[in-house]
């Protein structure tokens, strides 16, 4: 029978998800999982040119979360259709980040028009690791440069991971990854998580 797993990374900027993902690749490759990486939309449409300075942040929002379902249909889709017994889907950010960048008013006017719920957008995934951005405990080590995509500053960075935090943390499977820790530990922690909430979700 297959099993597939969907876990959602989000957090604020320079957390460590890139190199998280690598890590996530090679743990669990090589415990017999097809890791599939589903790459963040927003950098995606910001990269292309479209941006909330570009378009306004309404047209924006609609925008990601409209495309970021779409990928999600077409990844499952692939991902029912792969020669693969066990498959761990991860999410570089998903559809409830686009509340930690809006004004909630303005969120669930949106995904209303969208004829979905908070509480539909948060079943569609089996956990949540938030990894807490660098900002919060090491400013020296908060940079932009390997993100075309971002833009905050450190007090910016801060804001927006405590925004993330609050629209996901009512997720059943809801993991904090501290960054009070050396890197490492905060992989191993991760890594850790990923595998309860495999646990916490029989197939």
């Amino acid at each position: 029978m297959k099993k597939i797993y969907k876990i959602v990374m989000t957090g604020g900027p320079c957390a460590g998800k890139t190199t998280a993902l690598k890590k996530i690749n090679e743990e669990f490759s090589g415990c017999g999982f097809t890791v599939l990486n589903i790459p963040e939309t927003a950098t995606e449409l910001i990269s292309g040119g479209i941006s909330p300075q570009s378009v306004g942040s309404w047209v924006f929002q609609n925008h990601l979360l409209r495309l970021q379902l779409y990928k999600e249909k077409i990844f499952e889709s692939a991902a029912n259709a792969l020669d693969a017994d066990k498959i761990l889907m991860i999410f570089d950010r998903a559809v409830m980040d686009n509340k930690g960048y809006m004004e909630h008013e303005a969120f669930y006017k949106m995904i209303d028009e969208a004829n979905l719920t908070e509480q539909e957008l948060l079943a569609r995934y089996d956990g949540v690791l938030h990894m807490e951005t660098a900002a919060k405990t090491s400013k020296e080590l908060y940079q932009l440069e390997n993100n075309q995509a971002r833009f905050e500053t450190v007090d910016g960075a801060i804001k927006t991971d405590d925004d993330l935090y609050i629209a996901w943390k009512d997720h059943p499977n809801f993991y904090a990854i501290k960054s009070d820790v050396c890197f490492d530990k905060k992989i191993d922690c991760l890594l850790k998580s990923i595998y309860d909430i495999i646990k916490n979700n029989p197939r």
